[in-house]
């Protein structure tokens, strides 16, 4: 099973299945380190369509380390039993690795500033640093909706998926 596969179950675990839905996508970075990217959006109200996204990045290092960087939206209208339950189980899951840290990341785009904050997983995140984590979020995800509107490579995985499929590459 590889990792994007145990990202999915983590979140298909930590989250209500029939209110949340998630996409995934796989590429290499400018350094050529494997990087997972996932938006989970998450209906909160169905009626009111009330939708929350997060965007988790999952990079894997050449020495094994994972850095998780992790961006959300709407705080106030999220159920904070249901978000800090997510975060305890990636925080687990990231636990089974050498040096995973969780990275918080947040952006000014009228500065054009972005700053960063980096914990030890195993440091556990204060309430103070999930404020600061579920922020603004819309410029953070900006770059994955668009990939999703503008290519046909964005794929909604199932809940019940157990067999993850990586997402074909952009064309040139």
């Amino acid at each position: 099973m590889g990792v994007s596969t145990d990202v999915a179950t983590v979140i298909r675990t930590a989250l209500d299945q029939s209110k949340f839905s998630f996409f995934q996508r796989s590429f290499s970075d400018d350094d050529g380190y494997r990087v997972d990217e996932f938006l989970v959006r998450y209906s909160y109200d169905k009626r009111a369509k009330t939708e929350i996204d997060y965007l988790l990045s999952l990079m894997t290092y050449a020495d094994g380390a994972k850095i998780l960087a992790f961006f959300g939206s709407n705080t106030h209208f999220y159920d904070h039993d249901r978000r800090n339950q997510l975060l305890e189980a990636l925080q687990q899951y990231l636990s089974r690795f050498r040096n995973p840290k969780v990275v918080l990341r947040s952006t000014d785009p009228v500065l054009q500033t972005r700053t960063e904050a980096h914990y030890p997983v195993n440091s556990g995140l204060s309430e103070e640093i999930f404020t600061e984590l579920f922020s603004d979020f819309r410029s953070a995800n900006y770059s994955f909706l668009r990939w999703m509107n503008e290519t046909d490579h964005g794929r909604q995985i199932p809940a019940d998926d157990d067999d993850v499929q990586e997402p074909a590459p952009p064309e040139e």
